[in-house]
C-alpha cells in the first residue's frame, strides 16, 4: 500500500516520465505501468517496479529536486525493469535486464548509487539550513548575521527551497482498495476511518473502469488512514465470521453494514473532536481541489436492509470492537520503527 504525493510539481515530473513512455511506445507496446511518487519512508531505495500493480515507484525527492535528467534516468532504469519484467519474467540485474537497458536508452555506466549521496548530501545540508535559520534569531547580532549568511550560501548550493514553501502546495494519498463496485459498508469504513484520522476519504475514478477507495491528507494523517482501514476491515470480517458460525443465514452486506454503523455512532459522542476533524477535512478537500483541478463528488447512497437480524446482529459486534484500539497499536508500531 504505497503512499503518494500530489503538487504541481510533481504533476509536472510525472507528465514528464508519461511523455518519456509515449516517445518509447514503438519499443514498449502494450508495456505502461502507472507511475507514483512516494516519501518511501525508511526505504532508501530511489525507486521500484512493483509487477502485481504494474507500479513505478519513484523517490518523491526527485520531483522535488530540478535535475530532470537524474529523474528520467532512475525513471528509464525502472522501466527496463518493467520491460524486462513483461517480456522475458526478469526481475533481477541480469542480462535481460542489461539489454533492456540498452533497448530504452539508460545511459551507460548510470548508477543510483551516486545519486543517493548526492541526495543525503543535500539532506543534511537541509537539516544545517534548519539548525542555523534557528540560530538567525540569536540576540547576539554578529552570531546572527553570519548563521544567516551561511543558511543562504547552503540554500543557493543545493538548490533547497524552504519546506514552507514545498508544502504548501503538496498533499499525500494512499489508495487502499480498488474495484468496479463498492459495498455500502465499505463506503461507511471509508467515513469512519476519514472521521477519525482527518484525513479526506474519496472514491475516484481511475484509468479503465475500476474506482480506488482512497485518501488525502497530511502524512501522518495518510499513513494512520492506512493503518486503521484494513485493521476495521480485518475486525469485521473477525466478527462477521463468529457471527456466521451461530447463524449461517445472516446476510454479510446487512451485517457488515450494521457494524460500521455502530462504529459510526461510537464518533458522535466527541463533538469537540468531530469539530476538528471535519476542520481537518474540510482543508484537506480545498487543498486537494487547488492541486488537482478536481471537483469531488459524494456519491448517493441507497440502503436496502435485506434482513433487520443481521443488521441488528453487525450493530451489536460493533460494540465489540474498540476503534481507539487501532490508533494505540499504530503509534506503537511509529514509535518501534523511530528507534
Amino acid at each position: 500500500m504505497e503512499i503518494g504525493i500530489l503538487s504541481p510539481r510533481i504533476m509536472k515530473a510525472r507528465s514528464e516520465l508519461e511523455k518519456t513512455m509515449r516517445e518509447k511506445k514503438h519499443l514498449l507496446g502494450n508495456i505502461f505501468p502507472s507511475i507514483l511518487f512516494s516519501p518511501l519512508e525508511n526505504d532508501p531505495r530511489l525507486g521500484y517496479f512493483s509487477p502485481d500493480q504494474n507500479l513505478i515507484v519513484i523517490r518523491d525527492e526527485l520531483a522535488l529536486d530540478n535535475e530532470s535528467e537524474t529523474r528520467r534516468n532512475v525513471f528509464l532504469h525502472e522501466l527496463a525493469h518493467a520491460y524486462a519484467f513483461h517480456k522475458f519474467g526478469s526481475l533481477s540485474h541480469d542480462s535481460y535486464f542489461r539489454e533492456s537497458c540498452k533497448l530504452l536508452g539508460v545511459p551507460e555506466g548510470f548508477e543510483k548509487a551516486k545519486i543517493k549521496k548526492k541526495l543525503l548530501k543535500k539532506e543534511n545540508a537541509r537539516e544545517k539550513v534548519e539548525k542555523l535559520i534557528s540560530l538567525s534569531s540569536s540576540p547576539y547580532e554578529n552570531e546572527a548575521e553570519e548563521a544567516l549568511k551561511k543558511a543562504r550560501a547552503l540554500l543557493l548550493e543545493y538548490n533547497i527551497e524552504k519546506k514552507d514553501e514545498e508544502e504548501k502546495d503538496l498533499i499525500y494519498f494512499v489508495s487502499v482498495l480498488e474495484r468496479l463496485r463498492f459495498h455500502e459498508y465499505e463506503k461507511t469504513l471509508l467515513s469512519i476511518t476519514s472521521r477519525i484520522t482527518g484525513a479526506m476519504g474519496i472514491l475516484e475514478k481511475k484509468r479503465g473502469r475500476k474506482t480506488s477507495l482512497s485518501f488525502y491528507g497530511n502524512l501522518e494523517q495518510i499513513e494512520y488512514a492506512a493503518y486503521l482501514w484494513p485493521y476495521l476491515y480485518g475486525e469485521l470480517e473477525k466478527e462477521y465470521r463468529k457471527a456466521k458460525a451461530f447463524d449461517p443465514l445472516i446476510n454479510k452486506s446487512t451485517f457488515s453494514l450494521g457494524l460500521a454503523t455502530s462504529l459510526s455512532y461510537k464518533l458522535q459522542s466527541d463533538k469537540d473532536g468531530e469539530r476538528a476533524i471535519a476542520i481537518c477535512q474540510k482543508e484537506n478537500l480545498d487543498k486537494f481541489k487547488r492541486i488537482s483541478g478536481m471537483i469531488t463528488s459524494r456519491s448517493r447512497r441507497s440502503t436496502s436492509f435485506l434482513s433487520k437480524e443481521s443488521f441488528d446482529k453487525g450493530f451489536q459486534a460493533g460494540k465489540n470492537i474498540d476503534i481507539t484500539l487501532g490508533k494505540d497499536k499504530w503509534r506503537g508500531r511509529k514509535e518501534i520503527e523511530r528507534r
